[in-house]
């Protein structure tokens, strides 16, 4: 086949896009799954609904994305139920199968499989943004460059991703409003604030003076 790929890393960090852009560059239509989709309450069902995305992607030709792969590669030590490792076994075999390009997303990459990880031809890790794009995004966004407090403040969103930006950007446009560059920031440190990583930092307990 034409390969397999796992993009991983943090949600809004660009895979789906790379994805988008590979199969725009092969001149082939990407077909996108989620997990969810191929999912079924029905014993035997879910691994026919598999088989049938290889096969559809196939037929068309098409670059094949599974995003949220890792409800099906995730590793068979970890499975608590018979169906979970026939799923696994079923993904890898149409893995095998599979003569066009599939590309994985996940986030959630330490959870794979180890047979899943072999069969990747590249495993390519998406991070947040450094802060130089972090400030570039900001510039591109407002059409000025931040201050040097805002330009700070930015500094400190260390798991700040593209797709932060595109969620303040869409809130802007649903209010229907021309946000100031503070007004953008201070989204932005909102969206930063509920990343779970982000959450998983703040120390437990309760501050003085907190009842």
């Amino acid at each position: 086949g034409l390969g397999t790929l796992c993009f991983h890393g943090p949600p809004g960090s660009g895979k789906t896009a790379l994805a988008e852009h590979i199969a725009a560059e092969l001149q082939r239509p990407l077909m996108v799954r989620l997990a969810s989709d191929l999912m079924s309450k029905y014993v035997g069902e879910t691994e026919q609904n598999m088989a049938r995305m290889f096969e559809a992607a196939a037929a068309e030709g098409a670059v094949l994305l599974l995003d949220e792969a890792d409800s099906f590669l995730r590793s068979r030590r970890m499975a608590e139920r018979h169906y979970e490792v026939s799923e696994v076994n079923e993904m890898l075999a149409g893995m095998e199968r599979h003569a066009g390009l599939f590309i994985c997303t996940t986030n959630a990459f330490d959870d794979l499989d180890e047979a899943a990880l072999r069969r990747f031809s590249f495993k390519i890790r998406f991070k947040p943004l450094r802060p130089d794009q972090r400030l570039t995004m900001f510039e591109r966004e407002l059409g000025l460059p931040p201050d040097e407090p805002q330009a700070d403040r930015l500094r400190a969103l260390d798991a700040l991703t593209l797709g932060d930006f595109a969620a303040v950007r869409q809130q802007a446009e649903i209010l229907g409003e021309a946000l100031s560059p503070d007004e953008f920031l201070t989204l932005l440190e909102a969206e930063h604030r509920v990343k779970p990583d982000v959450r998983q930092r703040r120390p437990m307990g309760f501050r003085k003076g907190e009842a």
